[in-house]
């Protein structure tokens, strides 16, 4: 072998190395990003990436997620802010704590069909303050309970709408309490 045949050699040798490193890099990186897009395909992202209305919840399957399912195991309750019993009729104006119990842990996104979350967070807007995401950007963590601060709409009936998950990939679940509105 001569010295120009070694050299060769070692060149193709170091250039096999460095494409082999490469590709593993390239395979590395790719499941970064694909654990990371798991990560965020909780209902927070739906609501910012596809939500149509700031009443909307997930309807169809996007991504990963199958076609969402209703959810009869969640409870959501309006309990007056002064404390007190969970109310079966609302009354028009007036502040509630809006609690979600769900039978596992979640992250969930909350609408309001009237009316305006009190408290804001990073992904709650001006847009839409009947909406609350509760999701890793604004702070938490899945969770079997989770509440806001709300103030009831003036009239009519008040929607509480839940998305939830309880990971990247599970089916949205769907859970909807009607609460009347009354001038108490």
């Amino acid at each position: 072998m001569t010295p120009t045949d070694t050299v060769a050699l070692a060149v193709t040798t170091l250039h096999t190395k460095v494409s082999d490193a490469m590709a593993k890099l390239a395979a590395a990186l790719a499941l970064v990003l694909a654990c990371a897009g798991v990560a965020s395909a909780y209902p927070s992202f739906w609501a910012s990436e596809y939500a149509p209305s700031c009443t909307a919840v997930p309807t169809a399957g996007k991504a990963c997620h199958k076609a969402p399912m209703m959810d009869a195991r969640t409870v959501v309750s309006l309990v007056p802010a002064a404390g007190g019993a969970p109310v079966k009729t609302a009354c028009a104006g007036k502040a509630y704590t809006v609690k979600i119990s769900f039978p596992e842990a979640r992250l969930a996104y909350l609408t309001l069909s009237g009316g305006a979350v009190t408290v804001k967070n990073a992904l709650n807007s001006a847009k839409c303050p009947n909406t609350f995401t509760f999701a890793a950007p604004t702070g938490f963590s899945p969770s079997r309970t989770f509440s806001t601060s709300a103030v009831a709409p003036a009239s009519g009936s008040w929607v509480v709408s839940v998305a939830s998950a309880t990971g990247g990939c599970a089916p949205f679940m769907i859970t909807r309490a009607t609460v009347p509105v009354a001038r108490c």
